[in-house]
């Protein structure tokens, strides 16, 4: 992948094009934004969720569980009215992208009240969200599970041998992101501000991870890619020496809603594929066996924490 980002480098984009191979073009223009960026915008999220992930897609269960490295997330769904009917996990791009908006104004501004209404609709516009039709009643469909759900991170710790589980309950935020009308005429519309979980924002403050917002915005209609570079910005910059890694344990991983490890190698790939495109300095090598990860520069330098006081 290193080589599409030095041939867009020296060449341009239009040029990189024509110097690699045919099933490999799709990647050069996402690649390309990336290392146009001037801005260097920080999106934030929960470390959990480096190691961790929501459904890929709406799963028939009411429970979700997942792990990766120590930390487990279980996210029950909450119920509808009539207390009875589940209102379903919050599952694919468009939950994903509204808890990464819901963390990152939380961080940026140290407080867990965070807000809605039109700074959230232009945020997702500006990440290539389109505020109307389907794509949007998807938002609200999302936003309406993720403020219903039930969430619990199990982390485990090891000091002197001996293994320590912690237990964090709670949900992801405590007041509706949604204000409905009784008027079924009238639009769904986002309520003021929202609170996230005190536990949650605990959490969120103790161990953030930066994130390039010019990478999420590329990967943001892609759940697994997006999953796949989380988890990368928060690993790589962090290992001392290469680590290798088999099929079986990353389909532990990201391989949530399918049934067969076969299915699920040549989807990681292909994914993988996409983040490693919105990630320059990332350096993972596809084996036979797995992926080696080797120790990479963060996606976000230093001073550019520090520049948004997020350390």
């Amino acid at each position: 992948m290193g080589e599409i980002h030095n041939l867009i480098l020296l060449h341009g984009r239009h040029a990189a094009k024509d110097m690699i191979d045919l099933e490999q073009r799709h990647l050069v223009d996402p690649a390309a934004r990336v290392l146009a960026d001037e801005h260097r915008s920080l999106n934030l999220i929960y470390s959990g969720f480096s190691q961790t992930s929501l459904p890929l897609r709406t799963p028939k269960e009411t429970v979700w569980r997942r792990s990766g490295a120590n930390v487990t997330l279980l996210i029950e769904s909450g119920m509808e009215e009539d207390g009875e009917t589940p209102v379903g996990l919050p599952a694919g791009a468009k939950a994903r992208m509204i808890l990464i908006y819901l963390q990152t104004r939380a961080k940026q501004t140290n407080s867990r009240r965070v807000e809605l209404g039109r700074s959230m609709a232009e945020w997702l516009q500006n990440m290539g969200i389109a505020a109307g039709g389907k794509t949007y009643a998807e938002v609200r469909r999302q936003a309406r599970r993720i403020s219903a759900c039930k969430l619990t991170f199990f982390l485990t710790t090891e000091s002197g041998g001996v293994q320590t589980q912690l237990r964090h309950n709670g949900g992801f935020v405590d007041d509706e992101i949604l204000m409905t009308s009784s008027n079924p005429r009238q639009l769904v519309l986002w309520n003021e501000e929202v609170v996230l979980n005190e536990m949650f924002y605990r959490s969120l403050l103790q161990h953030p991870v930066p994130l390039l917002e010019a990478a999420v915005r590329v990967l943001a209609s892609k759940p697994m890619a997006l999953d796949i570079y989380c988890w990368l910005a928060w690993r790589l910059h962090i290992l001392d020496e290469p680590l290798s890694l088999s099929w079986s344990a990353l389909y532990g991983q990201f391989g949530g809603g399918m049934s067969l490890l076969r299915q699920f190698r040549p989807e990681f790939q292909r994914n993988l594929e996409h983040a490693l495109a919105a990630y320059p300095e990332a350096n993972v090598t596809v084996q036979p066996g797995g992926i080696v990860l080797a120790p990479s520069r963060s996606p976000i330098d230093t001073k550019s924490y520090k520049a948004a006081k997020i350390l």
